[in-house]
């Protein structure tokens, strides 16, 4: 028999809106937590993701990690994965895919400036990147460490030809979970960028992914402050008390405190820089604004997933930026290198750089290192 819910406030180590705001209710969870292992929990927003499963995001009091329990089925999850794809690739051209491809070499640009100026001596060979997209910021990354070679990851054969394709990297069809040093090897640097919170197993992942650096290597990641990421959904069950529609598979919502004293305190990393940035979400109030406008559309909303899991299955590749175009053509690639370099470290800088105990900042970025 359930226990009936009872008021619970996660403690924290400064503001934390979701909880300390107002009260959640502690409720019975199927899983335990996948950072620490605890098996309370306190109810966030219930949620619907498309009309394929229903769920909740529950908070972890000991370690204040939130995530999808019970978990999405594996079927729903994948089709609405799916759907979530095509959908988006329905409002893309070949114009804003050219932008994004752009602007994401030039981030992995300032990336490798950034990793050189603090660490000059150290070589990167050896690179993994779990979910490249279209691979343009590890061919940045490559742009500054011309030595690199770049395995990729993914579960889509498409993705892993086109990376291959166009890029030379060296494709991986495996699921994340599922790596292992013994059969993959092991890298120097293995880069996750808005990864995480996409992974239903991250408890699992995490070890497997630093047992895959080999000694001396460095993880790289960032992944949404789930203190704004899971704000909309925790705002509309405040302010309405109904189901909040989901339709991006964000399983996990890390605290930036909660993750920090994971990585370094369970997996033994060392923190090189851990830090949130980009403010522009917390000035329109995620995070802290009851503001109707600011909450999740009600699961009623829902598209319909059949108009979408009825479209072929291939990829767009005709639309995808090619290399050719995004770096052959750059009269600034063309130049001195020094010059692309700064060019790239300025437009891609990241801002204030704020600090995890304040959890203000809609990104988190991480960069650990294995003793």
């Amino acid at each position: 028999m359930t226990e009936p819910a009872r008021d619970c406030k996660l403690s924290a180590l400064s503001l934390e809106p979701l909880v300390h705001q107002s009260p959640a209710l502690e409720v019975p969870r199927t899983i335990a937590c996948s950072l620490c292992g605890v098996l309370r929990g306190c109810s966030l927003s219930q949620l619907a993701f498309w009309t394929l499963a229903e769920s909740q995001i529950v908070g972890c009091p000991a370690c204040f990690h939130s995530e999808l329990d019970p978990p999405l089925p594996p079927k729903a999850l994948a089709d609405g994965c799916r759907a979530y794809f095509l959908r988006q690739q329905r409002s893309e051209t070949t114009r804003t895919n050219a932008r994004h491809a752009r602007r994401s070499f030039r981030k992995g640009v300032a990336f490798a400036v950034r990793l050189r100026r603090l660490h000059p001596a150290t070589r990167w060979t050896r690179v993994l990147e779990l979910g490249a997209g279209d691979g343009f910021f590890s061919r940045g990354f490559q742009f500054v460490f011309t030595e690199a070679e770049v395995t990729v990851v993914d579960v889509v054969p498409e993705v892993l030809r086109h990376l291959a394709a166009e890029h030379g990297f060296r494709p991986l069809q495996v699921p994340v979970e599922a790596l292992a040093p013994h059969e993959h090897g092991t890298y120097d640097l293995i880069i996750a960028r808005d990864v995480l919170e996409h992974i239903s197993e991250v408890g699992t992942v995490l070890p497997r992914l630093a047992a895959l650096l080999a000694a001396g290597g460095f993880f790289h990641f960032i992944t949404p402050n789930g203190v704004e990421d899971a704000w909309p959904f925790r705002l509309r069950q405040l302010l309405t008390g109904e189901r909040s529609l989901l339709l991006l598979n964000h399983v996990n919502y890390f605290d930036p405190v909660g993750l920090r004293d994971h990585l370094m305190g369970r997996l033994g990393l060392e923190r090189v820089e851990h830090f949130l940035y980009n403010r522009k979400w917390f000035r329109r109030g995620r995070g802290w604004k009851r503001a109707p406008r600011l909450m999740a559309s009600p699961a009623s909303a829902s598209p319909s997933v059949t108009e979408f899991l009825g479209a072929p299955a291939e990829l767009a590749t005709g639309q995808q930026a090619r290399a050719e175009d995004v770096v052959g053509s750059s009269w600034l690639l063309r130049g001195p290198r020094f010059l692309a370099e700064t060019y790239c470290a300025l437009t891609e800088r990241l801002g204030a750089k704020l600090p995890a105990e304040d959890r203000i900042g809609h990104e988190i970025f991480g960069l650990y290192r294995k003793p």
